[in-house]
C-alpha cells in the first residue's frame, strides 16, 4: 500500500468517526408517513438501468402525492428523466464545485428517507450524501468482505441498513431489497417502453445505429 493510500484510509475513518457524533438516533420506519424519498444512483449506466424496475416499484408505492429525488451520474441523467419524468433528477458531477453545490442542495432540502443503491461495496461518496440529506431513515447495505473494516461505519451511516447480499445476486434484486426495506409490500413488475416516447434526437441516433448494423422494421429488438 502506498503512503498516500494509507493516509487516505486513515483520514476517511477519522472523518466518519467524527461525523458519527452528529448523526441522529434510530427511529422506527413507518411507511405510511414516507412522502419524500432521496435515491442515490450516481454510478455506472448499466447499474442504473438494472435498478429501473426497483425504482418503478418505489414510485408506485409513493403514489401521485409522494415526491422523490434521484441523484444520477452524468451518463444517466437523460435516461433518468426519460424513465421518471415525475422525479426530480439531480446530476452528480465529479468536479469539486458541482459536488459542493449538490451537498448544499441536499443539506437545504428535506427528505423522509434516503436509499443508497450504490452502497455495495461501501462508498464514501454516497455515504456522505446520505448523511448530508438529514434523512431520519437511511437505508443501504452494510459493509462486508474486503470492506469489512467499514462495517461499523456503515452501520452508523445506514442505521436502517441491511446485510449485504451475495455478490452474485443481480443488481435488479439488490436494488429491490433496499426498496422493500422501506416498503415491505412493494412488488417488481415488468415494464414495456417504446422508442416513440423518447426525444426525436434519441430516436434519430438509435435508428442510425440500427441502419449501420442492418436492423430494419421487420426485425424485433429486445432491450435489457
Amino acid at each position: 500500500m502506498s503512503p498516500i493510500s494509507f493516509f487516505e484510509k486513515k483520514f476517511k475513518k477519522l472523518f466518519w468517526n467524527l461525523l458519527g457524533w452528529i448523526i441522529s438516533a434510530k427511529n422506527k420506519i413507518v411507511s405510511a408517513k414516507i412522502r419524500s424519498v432521496l435515491i442515490l444512483r450516481p454510478d455506472r449506466l448499466g447499474d442504473f438501468v438494472l435498478s429501473v424496475p426497483a425504482l418503478e416499484a418505489l414510485q408506485k408505492k409513493l403514489g401521485s402525492s409522494g415526491q422523490w429525488t434521484l441523484v444520477a451520474g452524468q451518463p444517466n441523467a437523460d435516461l433518468a428523466k426519460f424513465y421518471f419524468p415525475r422525479a426530480r433528477v439531480w446530476v452528480f458531477k465529479k468536479n469539486i464545485f458541482s459536488r459542493i453545490g449538490l451537498w448544499l442542495r441536499l443539506w437545504l432540502d428535506s427528505f423522509d428517507a434516503v436509499i443508497d443503491l450504490h452502497s455495495y461495496p461501501f462508498s464514501t461518496t454516497t455515504a456522505l450524501l446520505s448523511v448530508l440529506s438529514g434523512s431520519p431513515i437511511r437505508i443501504g447495505f452494510l459493509a462486508k468482505g474486503d470492506f469489512q473494516e467499514y462495517k461499523d461505519i456503515s452501520k452508523m451511516v445506514f442505521k436502517d441498513g441491511i446485510e449485504a447480499p451475495d455478490e452474485n445476486l443481480s443488481e435488479v434484486q439488490k436494488s429491490f431489497l433496499l426498496i422493500k426495506k422501506l416498503f415491505p409490500d412493494a412488488k417488481l413488475s415488468a415494464s414495456k417502453r417504446d422508442l416513440r416516447s423518447s426525444s426525436r434526437e434519441t430516436v434519430k441516433k438509435i435508428k442510425f445505429f440500427y441502419s449501420q448494423i442492418g436492423i430494419n422494421s421487420k426485425d424485433k429488438v429486445l432491450g435489457i
